[in-house]
């Protein structure tokens, strides 16, 4: 599978949370980051779509057309990657797969002597061999 986009997850986050609050202040607030970053991550999408997503008046942020089309569709996409987490947690919960936090040095490396962190599940460091 290729994907060609260079879209990211938190752009359209950044996105949808522009088009609910109208400003990228409240945006930014929201977000706990700058208002320069959001406007960053906005004009990024802007930039790989070729299109205005808003309209900037002295009030706000203002959706187009095409930021209204944008934002249905990154609503959609936002859910599916909710329910995919949803749906892991509770493989967990229930015990199918255990994650686990594994320390182990990096073996021929210059970081020798630096932990690494692997995460896997129980059944896949039983069976891993060191």
């Amino acid at each position: 599978m290729k994907f060609n986009s260079i879209m990211e997850l938190y752009q359209l986050k950044t996105f949808v949370m522009v088009a609910e609050e109208g400003h990228l202040t409240r945006s930014a607030e929201r977000l706990h980051t700058s208002q320069p970053a959001v406007s960053a991550h906005i004009k990024a999408l802007e930039e790989e779509l070729g299109v205005a997503l808003f309209k900037r008046t002295p009030k706000g942020m203002l959706l187009t057309h095409e930021g209204e089309i944008l934002r249905q569709q990154a609503l959609r996409a936002l859910s599916t990657i909710d329910e995919i987490g949803s749906s892991y947690r509770s493989q967990v919960s229930s015990n199918r797969y255990v994650p686990v936090l594994h320390a182990e040095k990096i073996s021929k490396s210059r970081f020798s002597s630096a932990p690494a962190v692997v995460v896997g599940t129980t059944d896949e460091f039983k069976t891993r061999k060191t």
